[in-house]
């Protein structure tokens, strides 16, 4: 799994990584394989949201993903 640009949040880091079955998504690492896992599929399926400009508030991230219906929007998760 390729990554992106990290942002860290209450013990997490949340990135933009890529796997064959999801595309470029939003995931979320404690540093372990364990704890490593897609946080949320914007454009299910193999294609990419491709995820970016990652913001921490109030145990929230904001960021912006792309999907093929609204095009590129702000978004927000809960990890």
């Amino acid at each position: 799994m390729a990554g992106g640009p990290l942002s860290t949040l209450g013990g997490v880091a949340l990135f933009s990584g890529y796997d064959v079955e999801h595309g470029e998504e939003l995931w979320q690492t404690d540093g372990t394989p364990a704890g490593t896992r897609l946080l949320q599929d914007v454009d299910p399926g193999p294609g990419s949201s491709a995820p970016a400009g990652f913001l921490s508030s109030n145990g929230l991230v904001y960021f912006t993903a792309w999907d093929p219906v609204h095009g590129r929007e702000l978004r927000v998760a809960k990890p």
